[in-house]
């Protein structure tokens, strides 16, 4: 009677497993690297994880309902009082400046802090961020997009009331007088760096109701004691000269007389420094702390 191969081994031999192969190696001897391995790809591909991680935020602030509320709350702010100003200025008022057309840009200010400061600590409050941190190459790429999406929403929030503010002191009221673009400009730069501030502030406290409670109460009531206070003791005068809303105040053409006048270049540089610092904090928790 014939036998097959299989039942004249041993059980012993037919437990033994099959030799594991090893795979054969590439063309020319060397195993394929990533691009990522050597500086000129890793700045590109820091780029690349940079535009993704953009694109991600931009796609959450456009999806969520709470960018429109930030949005009618900061057009509100600037188009709100010229509302009034046109209804009740009764042909008394020839004409309103820049200035007077922006004066709701403290309201919008605090707004958009609250927007970059919620969203941030709100993220990270909620888990959501984690899979941010599954899918980025870098925690530190999160929370730079953030930042930078945060400050140019809220730009874009700014100017949507400026450009209605405009329309209805064209359409309503007195009309416009050009007396320049600087309280403009210094009004944009301000609430982007305001808005990233927010952002850094809520990454760093991690805690939604203290993300937006510290820089609100900082904006209106800390930085009008310290000015009060730098007017009767020398001491808080170094503190006042260089408080981000005294500088952002001042960049923009409205001297409170209370500190010292810089040039422009001065003004933002502060506040940039303000930014970078916070941001920084901010960027230093993220690395660290963990996530649930």
């Amino acid at each position: 009677m014939n036998t097959t191969p299989a039942q004249n081994q041993t059980p012993a031999q037919n437990q033994n497993p099959a030799p594991a192969q090893t795979p054969a190696a590439p063309r020319g001897g060397r195993a394929p690297q990533r691009s990522a391995s050597s500086p000129a790809g890793g700045g590109v591909g820091a780029l690349t994880g940079l535009g993704r991680a953009l694109r991600s935020e931009t796609l959450k602030i456009l999806t969520v309902r709470s960018t429109i509320v930030y949005l009618i709350l900061a057009a509100g702010a600037m188009f709100g009082p010229m509302v009034l100003g046109s209804l009740l200025s009764g042909g008394d008022i020839e004409s309103f400046t820049l200035n007077d057309l922006l004066i709701g840009t403290g309201i919008a200010q605090v707004i958009v802090v609250a927007f970059g400061a919620a969203g941030a600590a709100g993220e990270t409050r909620s888990g959501m961020v984690a899979q941010a941190f599954l899918t980025e190459r870098s925690r530190s790429l999160w929370l730079i997009a953030r930042i930078i999406v945060s400050a140019v929403a809220a730009a874009v929030m700014y100017l949507i009331g400026v450009v209605l503010a405009w329309a209805v002191v064209q359409l309503v009221g007195p009309g416009l007088s050009a007396d320049g673009v600087r309280p403009l400009v210094g009004g944009v730069i301000g609430i982007m760096a305001f808005a990233g501030i927010g952002a850094g502030i809520g990454a760093l406290l991690r805690n939604t109701v203290a993300a937006v409670a510290v820089p609100v109460c900082w904006l209106f009531v800390l930085e009008s004691m310290i000015l009060m206070a730098s007017s009767a003791y020398e001491m808080f005068r170094p503190v006042a000269e260089i408080l981000p809303g005294v500088r952002v105040g001042e960049l923009s053409g409205s001297s409170t007389g209370m500190v010292t006048e810089y040039s422009p270049v001065v003004d933002a540089l502060i506040v940039i420094a303000w930014l970078v610092v916070i941001c920084g904090l901010g960027l230093w928790r993220n690395r660290r702390a963990d996530t649930k």
